[in-house]
């Protein structure tokens, strides 16, 4: 009976020994186990725009008025070698034939900008338009193509402009009718202010080049 007590004693405690064992390499192998967490989800911050101050958007729709009048000054910008705006200056720069890319011949070229006194009436009246359609610039240079053995070149300074023509800028923007504007064109723009010009404030360039 002892024998049959010891050996039920024993087989008990071999099973709770390997019951044990069976733990302890349970709990050894939980704890050597990578911890995995559980991935988040990126969130992206939407991208914030710059916000544009009046100035900014001031000189943006100024710009795109800016190229539309220089395309209008020869009916295309074909004819435009280079027009910039930095800080208060405009420069523009026309194609000599040589460098004009159309479909013109260089005789309809050159009568295209001979008619009208085109090169001397662009150098005048269009330096006076955009020095009154931006009231932040302060000069205006032009350089026009090589026609009949002249390139011109006109640098006008605003107070310059007041000097010659005889009026204020001021007076212009406060006018919202237009109507001084018409009348000083109508005054200035003549042949003989033209030739004033030339002979006094207009730079042939193939005989004063600029430095």
């Amino acid at each position: 009976m002892k024998k049959v007590v010891n050996g039920i004693l024993v087989l008990s405690m071999v099973g709770v020994m390997t019951a044990c064992g069976t733990q302890n390499e349970v709990a050894v192998k939980t704890a050597n186990m990578p911890v995995v967490q559980s991935a988040k989800a990126e969130v992206k911050e939407p991208v914030k725009q710059p916000v544009k101050n009046k100035f900014e958007i001031q000189r943006e729709q100024d710009l795109i008025k800016f190229n539309a009048y220089v395309a209008v000054m020869m009916d295309s910008m074909s004819f435009v070698k280079s027009a910039t705006w930095v800080d208060n200056v405009i420069s523009i720069e026309f194609l000599d034939y040589s460098e004009y890319k159309g479909e013109l011949s260089e005789d309809e070229f050159t009568a295209k900008w001979s008619k009208n006194d085109r090169v001397r009436t662009i150098l005048m009246e269009w330096t006076l338009l955009l020095l009154r359609e931006f009231p932040d610039l302060l000069i205006v240079r032009m350089t026009t193509p090589l026609i009949d053995g002249k390139k011109l070149f006109f640098g006008l300074f605003k107070p310059t402009a007041e000097e010659i023509y005889g009026f204020k800028f001021k007076e212009l923007d406060a006018d919202q009718t237009g109507q001084l504007w018409k009348t000083i064109a109508a005054t200035l723009f003549t042949k003989e202010n033209r030739d004033y010009l030339e002979q006094n404030y207009f730079r042939d360039l193939t005989k004063k080049p600029i430095q």
